[in-house]
């Protein structure tokens, strides 16, 4: 066993002790060079804001920040579908603006103009919906007054001044799960989806 020992030491000590660094190899100065803030990629909201101020059209300022793009005009009337709710169990629907409505269809009825409504809602009531099953229960809420409506599986409603219906411009507003958000345009389709399991 005594043969062993100063070898066992050596090696210990050699993996624990490392190489000592000279002057000669750290450097006496660094040198960063860097400009702005952010990541330096896209358009700066900014600059862009103070180009539209000096007069410079859109496509003048988007050629600017983003180089060999083409600006081509688009067929904009497509149906974009947002999901702003998600496993909910019920939600509120109400005019903010005075004078607007909003109009409750039932089913997906799409870019469809001609479709009757089941009710019209304006300021000072709100459309209701829960969900029951696999359907949606809407139901007309003006004061102490509930008006329930057939459920179905899908509902779409609609508000004035938006493409789908005229009228005075609308904005809405849509409550759930305590929070409060205000839409502009677009229509909203509320549906029964079954959750799958996790």
């Amino acid at each position: 066993m005594r043969m062993f020992k100063p070898l066992l030491l050596a090696t210990l000590f050699a993996l624990i002790a490392s190489p000592q660094s000279t002057a000669a190899d750290i450097p006496a100065t660094f040198s960063i060079h860097g400009a702005g803030y952010g990541h330096g990629v896209g358009m700066s909201q900014i600059g862009a804001k103070a180009k539209a101020l000096a007069g410079e059209s859109a496509a003048s300022i988007l050629s600017y920040y983003y180089k060999d793009i083409a600006i081509e005009p688009l067929d904009d009337s497509k149906i974009l579908r947002v999901n702003i709710g998600h496993l909910l169990t019920s939600a509120k629907m109400a005019t903010v603006t005075p004078d607007a409505t909003l109009q409750i269809f039932s089913g997906e009825i799409g870019d469809a103009q001609d479709q009757i409504p089941l009710a019209t809602v304006a300021l000072k009531s709100s459309l209701n919906f829960t969900i029951l099953g696999s359907t949606v229960v809407p139901s007309v809420v003006t004061g102490k007054k509930i008006i329930s409506i057939h459920r179905n599986r899908v509902f779409t409603v609609r508000w004035s001044g938006t493409r789908y219906l005229s009228g005075v411009d609308g904005v809405i507003s849509l409550t759930h799960t305590s929070t409060t958000k205000r839409y502009r345009y677009g229509q909203m389709q509320f549906r029964a989806v079954k959750a799958s399991a996790l």
